[in-house]
Parts: C-alpha cells; structure tokens; sequence
C-alpha cells in the first residue's frame, strides 16, 4: 500500500515552528479551474533561476486552458525567479493522464514523467491498460518528444532522473511481461529504464519478487552508478530475507545496463514509503517519506503515520533515522539540501499535537527545516479548514523556498483572491525566520530568431559567442529547427559578441550591449542570400583617429568576416572604405583605402587568398547620412563588404 501522502487531500498554509521565530510567507498563488487540479513536483533550472511545476489537472477553463481531455491530464508550468507564470502547457489524451515528476534538463528544459491510459492526443504507442509516459519541453514549453513505455498490464512511472553522461533514468513500477518489458516476478515489479537524450529506450530492467514493488526516485553517484529508492513486500528472488513487515524500503546499487551490485530492505513491522534521496551535506545518503511502524528499525514511533528522514552509507546500512509528527496521520513527500548546509522537508500533517503546535482543521501543508543530523530547526504548518497538502519543493537562487501542492481552503493563513474552486495547484514561497529578502538578480538571458531576410523563413545558422576580452569561443548556440529561435544565459560581467553565419547567406555580427539594469535581451537576426551588389557594414571594426591601425576590439568582427570568406570560397568582395566630410577630401580618400587594405591584410594574413578582396577607398563622396550631426558623420565613417562575384 503506497501512500505518498496523496490521500487526496492536499495544501495550504498556516505557520507553527520549533522555534519561537516564525517563517515568513513572502507569497503564494493558486493555479486552475473550477476543477480538481494537483501541483505534484518541481525542480530549478539553475543557470537563470526559473522554475517547472508539473501536476495533473482535472478543469477545463481558467487557468488550465483547452485541456485536451475532460478526465485528466499533466500540466507543466514555468515561472520565472520572481515567481511569475511564463507559460503552461496542458498535455495528454482523452483518457486519464497524470504527472508524478519533473526535473529541469542541460538544455534549459525540463522532462515529466507521469501515466497514461490515453491512446490519442499527443499519447502514441499505448500498450494497453496504463503505461509509463515521459515528455520533453524545450526552454519555452514546445514538446520535443514523448515516450510511452508499457505492456498489456498496468504500469506506471513516478521518477526521472538525468544522467550525468546523457540520457533519463525511468523509474516506475510494471505489471507487465511483454512490450517495454520483458519479465515478471509476479505481482508488481520495481522497472528502471534508460532513454536516450532523444527519448530511445537504451536498456530496462525489471526487480523483484513474487510481491509487490515499485521504484520512486534515484541519485547517481560520483562513479556513474545509481542508488534507486523504492518499496518492496517480498522476500524472494531479486529481493533477499528479511523482510521487517508489509511494505520496506528498498534500497538497490546498480551500474550501466542495470547491472544490480547490491541491495537492502529498510523497514518496521508495517509500512514504509520513500520518495525522495539525495546526496548528504556530510557524505552518504540521506532520504525521506512515511512510516508507520515503531518496531524493527524504526524508532519514535509518534501516532498512525510518521514523518521519516533517514541516513544511510555507500552500502545500504542505515546510520540513523528519525521521525516526526503528532498522533494522527503525517507524512514527508519531498527534500532537499539548502545552502547554508541543512536540509527542507515538505509533506502533509493532520496532527494536532507532538511537534504539531497549530492546526485550522483538516490536512495541512508542512514545511520543516533540519540539520545534518535530523534535528529540527524550525516547523510551519500551513492551510485552512479544509484538504491542503505539499509535495514538491526547491530552494530557489535566492535562497528561499518555494512548495507546491494542493489546497481547497479559502481561510486560515491566507484567503487567496485568485483561488478558482474545487482544488488548485497552490505555490508557496517561504523565508527562513528573520531572514531579509536576498538581493538575487539572475543573468542575463540573451534569446532571438534567425530567419531569411525575404521570406521569413527559419534559418539553422551558425550562432557563436565570443569572448571579447579574450577573442575565443565562449559558446555555440543550438537553434529550434522549426523556429530558428535560440536562448542562452549570459553572466552580467561578460563582455561577447554574436556571430550568426550559414553559407550562401551574408553574415551578422554585433557586440552584446549587455545593460546591467536588465535581464534579458532579444535579437531577430534577418540574413540576406549572397548576390553581385549586396553590402554589409562593418559596424565593430574600429581605427585609432586619423590613422588606418586596426584596434583590438576590432578582432571579432574581423574574425566574422574570415569565416564568412571560408565558408563561401568563391566569393569576390570589395572592401569599401567611407570617411565623413571633415577635413581634406585627398586626406580622407587616402586613409578610406588604408583602411580597407588593412582589412584586406589582416584576412590575407589568416590565409584568405589576396585575388578574392579588392580595397576601395570612397573618402567623403558616398555619404549615407547627413553630415551636419556627430551621429551622421559617425554613420559616414565606415567599411563595407560588397559582393562583387558569387556563385
């Protein structure tokens, strides 16, 4: 029987600690229909401090728009550090379709993880009954793939992890033998799988005995091999004696291809639950979940079901194990490891008494803070008169917290004015107790399209970034093939500059004027087919005062010319060079063709051949501007590129 506190109830928020001093909300919302809607899990994308929500949603108007089902389907959010709602996508069948994990991924993405019994929509290859089904977003919520994974029985995911040499790890539990799966011990299996960056199935393998077993969540270790956490009520097989009563923990070590090294059960006289595992802040392994024994390894046995946070080492040996709670039923879904070295739990109490010092009624949502040993720092309780629980939550860059999860209550803690009926995703955002508002801004984030100049067309061209203090290469960009679209996060303090080139095409190339007092940036880069008479200014070649010396924060535009000459090797161009009208006009045509052929020496000297560039020097006869300005004459004094033989 396993419950990760899903009693289909969930939370609010209400604010009861260990300590006198209490959290500080800094703010919530609700998210949904009219509906039943659950937030479920989440995860940080690090590089700019967003955040993915998944959860299932089961509205059809509001928040939760044209829901492809009147069942249920997954819902992915993505919020920004500020906690501002950028998109959410609604995904699924007709049939019921329900989200259990997310995790953010390399690429700005994220991957959800969930069940299907849906065999249409964006579900294909349903194997019957309900099967395991993963999808991966892009940055800006467009699905780049979905994988369904299953047989003939029930099978269902609950876990994914990316791996550190490529790739997902599948965690779920199987009542199949045939399709994705190919045995059975009875019962239910505990069934790992690896996909591919691209969603094929690598290899899967099913664990178990003649019970019941599921896997729940996993973490990899420094060596590439993988701890998964699940449950088992078996004694045979994959599953070695002794089993400690009902439902264990089930601890299990494997390496590539699901080789399993090792495993162990954890576990009392009656049911175990875990769902969540980490690395610990002081070595080995720390996890989190339900218990509801008081007998075997488990200790402090408060009332009905218990808050459990255990540590254990490389092998599997429990170390220590502490629970949580009050006389009725409680409960832990979720931790994670916070900066300053400890360690948030989120979960679900209906207690009224033990640690639980404040109650509005019925489930609450419950946030506690622990060291290294387990030891309470603070508690909060918080919700209404009615069903509210927590199940994920994350520490964002700022050093607070934010959970998501259920509520149906209106009253409390808070009375939210945008609570939408029946049950909505709730987000949360906490402080530590005395805690100021952190001084967090995230980098830059630089995004843009790339499309032909006529017709608008997406163009997968050649976008690099290049470290001006430096000349390198800082980084390739990977554009969306149906978009042309790119989106990438700059540190502040960098200065770059944007190299876009395709062949057959002109090229782009500007410096980032990145305004510190901003957090992003959007470029639409339109580039021009190669032909006789086109030009292109070389906006960032720059030369001292009077003088054809070529400065050096001139080297990245110079460079984009290079490759432009490589990449279209029968290309002819001249190099026209342009003066304003101050000045000697012989003065000025003489330092124009200097100048140029100073461009033309620079690229001869980095093997461009001397017959394919012609230096002209124009001086102040071919204006572009009025020169009766300083930003007209700027504008004047100029190099351009012009085609003069193509293909």
């Amino acid at each position: 029987m396993i419950l990760k506190i899903h009693f289909y109830l969930l939370p609010l928020f209400l604010i009861l600690p260990v300590t006198l001093a209490a959290q500080q909300i800094v703010w919530n919302q609700f998210w949904g229909g009219s509906g039943y809607d659950n937030g479920y899990a989440m995860d940080l994308l690090p590089t700019d401090g967003s955040i993915y929500i998944t959860g299932t949603v089961r509205s059809n108007h509001q928040d939760a728009k044209n829901p492809p089902s009147n069942s249920a389907d997954f819902a992915v959010l993505k919020l920004n550090y500020k906690g501002e709602i950028l998109w959410n996508k609604i995904l699924g069948g007709k049939g019921t379709d329900e989200a259990n994990g997310i995790k953010s991924t390399q690429d700005g993405g994220c991957i959800v993880i969930g069940t299907t019994a849906s065999t249409d929509g964006l579900v294909t290859g349903n194997h019957g009954k309900m099967d395991i089904w993963v999808i991966k977003l892009s940055r800006d919520g467009e699905v780049q793939w979905t994988q369904t994974l299953g047989g003939t029985g029930n099978d269902k995911g609950f876990g994914i992890l990316p791996l550190k040499e490529g790739g997902y790890l599948v965690l779920g539990e199987s009542g199949s033998k045939n399709g994705s799966m190919n045995m059975s011990y009875g019962g239910l299996d505990l069934w790992v799988a690896k996909l591919s960056l691209s969603g094929e199935m690598v290899w899967q393998r099913s664990y178990g005995g003649s019970g019941s077993e599921a896997a729940y969540a996993a973490v990899q270790l420094d060596d590439y091999s993988i701890i998964v956490a699940g449950g088992t009520d078996s004694q045979n097989f994959d599953v070695n004696p002794p089993n400690y009563g009902n439902k264990d923990l089930w601890l299990l070590h494997i390496e590539d291809l699901g080789k399993l090294l090792w495993e162990k059960s954890i576990g009392g006289e009656d049911n175990e639950e875990v769902h969540s595992i980490g690395l610990a802040q002081d070595g080995g392994l720390i996890f989190s979940g339900t218990t509801f024994s008081n007998q075997g390894m488990i200790k402090g046995h408060r009332g009905m079901g218990d808050g459990w946070v255990g540590k254990i080492d490389l092998t599997g040996n429990l170390l220590w194990s502490k629970t949580y709670g009050g006389s009725e039923p409680d409960g832990l879904n979720c931790l994670f490891p916070t900066r300053d070295k400890n360690y948030i739990l989120v979960g679900t109490t209906q207690s009224k008494d033990g640690m639980i010092r404040k109650s509005h009624g019925s489930y609450e949502g419950w946030v506690i803070k622990i060291n290294t040993k387990g030891e309470p720092i603070w508690q909060n309780t918080f919700g209404g008169k009615t069903q509210d629980m927590l199940y994920g939550g994350v520490e964002t860059a700022g050093g607070e917290y934010v959970c998501v999860g259920y509520s149906e209550s209106v009253d409390g803690d808070n009375t939210p004015t945008n609570f939408k009926g029946g049950g909505d995703f709730w987000l949360l955002n906490l402080r530590d107790p005395g805690k100021q508002a952190p001084g967090f801004r995230p980098p830059f984030v630089l995004s843009g399209t790339v499309t032909e100049n006529n017709t608008g067309l997406p163009l997968l061209a050649q976008v690099e970034l290049i470290d001006n203090e430096k000349n390198i290469l800082f980084k390739k960009l990977t554009l969306n093939p149906s978009k042309g679209s790119f989106e990438v996060v700059i540190p502040k303090q960098k200065s770059l500059s944007i190299s876009v080139a395709i062949p057959g095409y002109l090229f782009f190339g500007d410096n980032l004027d990145i305004d510190t007092t901003q957090d992003e940036k959007h470029l639409e880069v339109k580039l021009e087919k190669i032909r006789v008479g086109a030009k292109l200014t070389l906006d960032n070649i720059v030369f001292d005062i009077a003088s054809a010396q070529i400065k050096p924060e001139s080297n990245p535009e110079l460079d984009r010319i290079l490759k432009f000459m490589n990449l279209n090797p029968s290309v002819r161009v001249a190099l026209n060079g342009h003066t304003d009208n101050t000045g000697d006009p012989n003065t000025k045509r003489k330092l124009s063709i200097m100048r140029a052929t100073e461009i033309k020496n620079y690229l001869t000297n980095k093997g461009i051949s001397s017959d394919r560039m012609i230096p002209r020097g124009y001086g102040m006869t071919q204006p572009v501007a009025s020169n009766s300005t300083e930003e007209g004459r700027q504008q004047n004094r100029r190099v351009e590129i012009e085609i003069i033989a193509a293909p």
